[in-house]
C-alpha cells in the first residue's frame, strides 16, 4: 500500500517539475523574442516585420520613406526639360555602353564603390537623381538608391520598371546598338 502511494507520489512530483519546465521554457523563449524585437527595432537595417516592410528589398524603413518612384515617361520629361535631374543607369557596365536612355550616365550596382568617387565629384547633392535598373523584378536601383541617400543625396528618384519600361514607353535610346 505504501508504494502505491509513493508511486503517485512520485508521479506527482514529475508532473510539478514538467510544468515548472514548461513554464521556464515559455519565459525563456519569451524573452528571447521580446529581445530579438528590440535588437530589430534599433538596428539601422532591420528586417521587415510587416508585409508591406518586406515589399522593400533590404531598405532601411528611414530611407524607404525618403524615396520617391515615377514611371519613364515622367523621368524623360524631368531629364529632357532640366529641372535639374540627372538620368542614372545602374545596370553592369557592358549593359550601359550597349543602349541606354539618351542622357544617362553610368554609375553601376556592381562595382559602385569604385564608380562613386568620380560621380560625387561631378554631381551635386541638391540635383534630382532619376536611378533605373533592367527592369520590374531588379531591385539594383532600391540599393543603389539607398547608398546615395546615406551619402547626402537628398533628391532621389526611382523609375518603375526600369530600362525594360523606358524602351516599352518608347523613348530615346543611345550606345552602341543605337546612334547617339
Amino acid at each position: 500500500m505504501r508504494d502505491s502511494r509513493s508511486g503517485a507520489f512520485s508521479r506527482f512530483c514529475a508532473r510539478t517539475r514538467v510544468l515548472e519546465d514548461s513554464w521556464r521554457i515559455v519565459i525563456v523563449v519569451f524573452s528571447a523574442l521580446l529581445l530579438g524585437l528590440a535588437v530589430n527595432a534599433f538596428h539601422p537595417q532591420s528586417l521587415p516585420l510587416t508585409l508591406a516592410e518586406a515589399k522593400r528589398p533590404g531598405i532601411p524603413l528611414r530611407i524607404w520613406k525618403r524615396l520617391r518612384f515615377t514611371d519613364a515617361q515622367k523621368a524623360f520629361e524631368m531629364a529632357a526639360r532640366g529641372e535639374n535631374a540627372l538620368l542614372v543607369d545602374v545596370r553592369d557596365r557592358k549593359d550601359y555602353e550597349q543602349s541606354h536612355g539618351r542622357g544617362a550616365v553610368s554609375l553601376p550596382y556592381h562595382g559602385f564603390d569604385r564608380t562613386y568617387p568620380e560621380f560625387a565629384s561631378r554631381v551635386p547633392l541638391e540635383k534630382r537623381i532619376l536611378l533605373y535598373c533592367y527592369g520590374t523584378k531588379c531591385g539594383m536601383s532600391a540599393r543603389v538608391a539607398t547608398r546615395l541617400v546615406e551619402r547626402g543625396y537628398a533628391n532621389v528618384v526611382i523609375v518603375r520598371n526600369g530600362f525594360a519600361g523606358w524602351t516599352a514607353a518608347g523613348l530615346p535610346v543611345a550606345g552602341e546598338r543605337h546612334s547617339e
